[in-house]
């Protein structure tokens, strides 16, 4: 590889030493810093202690960023809730109600100052043609509707669900990662969610009991994020929604549906490399039981010094 490991110190950094046969105009040296939180890290790169970080959208404004030392690469996951479908009063209308109430495009703009773009369902725009997307929502005008984020459409939907009005009075579990750009985007995701009059209590964990629990079927709502290994639409759906995937496996919503698992058993025993016919039937399924609160695909964000920016081939390992 192009670097070789030389020390590390657990809890507070790994250094890397780039290997003497590699000829790319990389750093000599790469110290990689573990750090409790991303505004520490900004502070540092303030004081020339950091040369190049990831940073949540959140911190963008922050006063001590530049935007000459800004990078932004779209990225190849998306962010979501998981509802989980365990629980019997998440029926189809509470579901539609929750998407219909959770503008996440007002979340994009006034939060992740628009470094993000919205998911068609479950998966990333780029990952499916306008033509597709444009086909989809004529057989089903209801996705515009829900898209629309009326308030009062929600109040509708609501009143339709199963438990409602008792479901007012419950207290809803919502999870997620307790670090700082998910406390801040769960938190906005929140608001919303309160206005339709549900009491929402917010759980923010440590990872590994996050998806420990979730496996376990607990938590009723959980912020997640998935990122595709692989390129395509697709791998936006299997294993996310897969029957034999729940929890670990991926499913985190816990969500079946036989249509679904028909079209996976389908492509898992084919050797076709063409999947848009399974991918249009797959989106129409779940754009119409919206198994998720579908929100956006974010970009990643980058700070980059001087001294960085000297190294022609660093910026292709952001």
């Amino acid at each position: 590889g192009r670097y070789f490991l030389r020390e590390w110190k657990k809890n507070n950094y790994i250094l890397l030493e780039k290997n003497p046969y590699v000829n790319e105009d990389l750093p000599k040296k790469i110290r990689l810093r573990i750090l409790a939180s991303a505004s520490t890290g900004v502070f540092l790169f303030s004081k020339g202690r950091m040369d190049l970080m990831r940073i949540p959208n959140f911190l963008l404004k922050n006063p001590h960023i530049q935007k000459e030392n800004l990078r932004f690469r779209k990225g190849g996951g998306i962010q979501y809730i998981a509802i989980n479908a365990n629980e019997p009063c998440f029926d189809l209308n509470f579901r539609k109600a929750l998407n219909t109430s959770v503008d996440a495009n007002l979340i994009i703009q006034k939060l992740l100052e628009g470094n993000a773009d919205l998911t068609f369902g479950p998966v990333p725009l780029e990952t499916i043609g306008l033509s597709k997307i444009r086909k989809i929502v004529e057989e089903n005008p209801e996705i515009l509707s829900i898209q629309n984020h009326s308030h009062k459409k929600a109040n509708e939907y609501l009143k339709k669900s199963s438990c409602y009005p008792k479901i007012l009075e419950r207290e809803i579990d919502f999870r997620m990662r307790g670090d700082e750009e998910n406390n801040a985007n769960g938190l906005a995701l929140v608001s919303f969610l309160n206005k339709l009059g549900l009491k929402v209590k917010i759980r923010p964990m440590e990872k590994t009991t996050l998806y420990k629990e979730n496996s376990e079927g607990k938590g009723d709502l959980t912020l997640l994020f998935w990122y595709a290994d692989l390129p395509g639409a697709w791998n936006f759906k299997d294993p996310l929604f897969s029957g034999r995937d729940k929890g670990n496996g991926g499913n985190r919503a816990h969500y079946e549906n036989p249509e679904l698992e028909n079209l996976f058993s389908k492509v898992r025993n084919s050797d076709s490399l063409s999947l848009e016919s399974e991918t249009t039937q797959a989106l129409r399924i779940l754009l119409r039981e919206n198994p998720w609160i579908f929100l956006w695909s974010p970009y990643e964000a980058f700070l980059i010094s001087e001294k960085a920016k000297r190294y022609s081939n660093l910026e292709d390992y952001l």
